[in-house]
């Protein structure tokens, strides 16, 4: 069964409770926020034993995934495909979890360009307060790369960077970049623009700009993230990103892992 990347055929699931401690700071609560299909709920990551497995609604686990190769340090990449249909479909994904344990990201795409993401706080967070001011988040990118030429053949490749997210307590602002980016293939892009966004019950997401690599040049994109840890003091994230030229059609999916400075 494929994934459908069709917002009428997919469910955003947040599940968040907050409470007060302190002043301004506040307690949440572990937290899934995914974009799920019907058939699919959630990814079963064990980033110990380095394995993956995509777990149905009813609790049964319809496939498992094969390691490739760690990108940096922070993932893991997998692939698998399904024999079963015609032409196999191949899927790339990368997996993470911080440093702590109390967070992880897996990102998912399929070569028919079906996508799917899942950002989880593993354990409860103490959100930092407004005086708590500017803080940096500095950490790593792993994406995967997938291009359609005119007779609809699709190839893909891993995409990896580096990450930079800024996060302002007082005004509730979000921003960031992704610099270096480079994919397995060895091909070059330019840095990816994460703009301001609000940063709610310690989640966020907003529009992506730049990017653009030799032939192509973003056509629209866009980012989402959890801040995880004891204290706030890592994030997760998923970036979608997508591109046109005139001879090929890219779409790029990808996860991200920051810690604070």
């Amino acid at each position: 069964m494929l994934l459908r990347n069709s917002f009428s055929l997919m469910a955003l699931l947040i599940v968040a409770a907050c409470g007060r401690v302190g002043n301004s700071e506040r307690l949440v609560e572990p937290t899934t926020q995914a974009v799920a299909s019907n058939a699919f709920i959630r990814f079963a990551y064990d980033p110990n034993n380095q394995t993956l497995e995509k777990v149905a609604a009813d609790g049964s686990i319809p496939r498992e995934f094969v390691t490739v190769f760690g990108l940096p340090s922070s993932f893991d990449a997998f692939w698998t495909e399904d024999a079963s249909s015609s032409p196999q479909t191949l899927t790339l994904a990368t997996a993470g979890r911080t440093p702590s344990g109390g967070g992880q990201v897996v990102s998912e795409i399929m070569r028919n360009g079906d996508r799917f993401y899942s950002l989880e706080r593993l354990s409860p967070t103490l959100l930092p307060g407004s005086d708590a001011g500017a803080m940096r988040y500095s950490g790593d990118y792993g994406g995967m790369f997938l291009r359609t030429a005119q007779d609809g053949s699709k190839t893909l490749s891993l995409m990896f960077g580096d990450v930079e997210i800024d996060v302002e307590f007082m005004t509730s602002n979000v921003s960031g970049t992704i610099s270096g980016r480079q994919s397995s293939a060895g091909a070059l892009a330019g840095d990816v623009t994460l703009t301001a966004t609000n940063l709610v019950d310690g989640g966020f997401g907003g529009t992506a700009a730049g990017g653009s690599f030799p032939g192509g040049s973003l056509g629209e994109g866009e980012y989402n993230g959890l801040m995880v840890g004891p204290n706030g003091e890592e994030l997760v994230g998923n970036i979608a990103l997508r591109y046109f030229s005139g001879e090929f059609s890219y779409s790029e999916f990808g996860s991200i892992i920051a810690i604070a400075e």
